[in-house]
């Protein structure tokens, strides 16, 4: 009997997500600063940063689906809410050193963050069961 949920999974990929917004989050802080960079804007930075992250957490998701045979679209969501949990625990103790963050800034990154997931996940299940038709088909011709 299968396990209903793989938890080990779950926290590896909850971690590779938090690294991954960390990463992200460096890198539109980089943008937004006045050093090396052509862009200045806060819009211009959140487009970049949005698109990044949106790419990457698709990435990663399509990869945890693509290796979950059983409950991809859960263990994906339980990933997210535990990184979003820390994350959340982790802005309320360095509040004081980050400062405010913007409730519609927190908003768009869980917008993109959730269409990341649900496009990850999609695109990782049609790909591992395309493989798994393309297996079985293989092998039922050499039987």
């Amino acid at each position: 009997m299968k396990p209903l949920l793989n938890w080990v999974r779950i926290f590896r990929y909850a971690i590779a997500l938090f690294l991954m917004q960390s990463v992200v989050g460096i890198f539109e802080g980089l943008l937004l600063s006045t050093g090396n960079s052509g862009i200045h804007t806060p819009t211009a930075a959140s487009i970049a940063a949005s698109s990044l992250s949106f790419i990457a957490c698709t990435m990663l998701f399509a990869r945890l689906a693509l290796r979950q045979s059983f409950q991809p679209f859960t263990h994906a969501w339980l990933a997210f809410l535990l990184q979003a949990g820390v994350g959340m625990l982790l802005m309320y103790l360095l509040r004081k050193w980050i400062g405010p963050v913007s409730g519609a800034a927190l908003f768009l990154e869980w917008l993109v963050v959730t269409g990341a997931l649900v496009a990850g996940t999609a695109i990782g299940s049609h790909r591992r069961n395309a493989a798994g038709k393309t297996i079985r088909t293989t092998s039922e011709t050499r039987s």
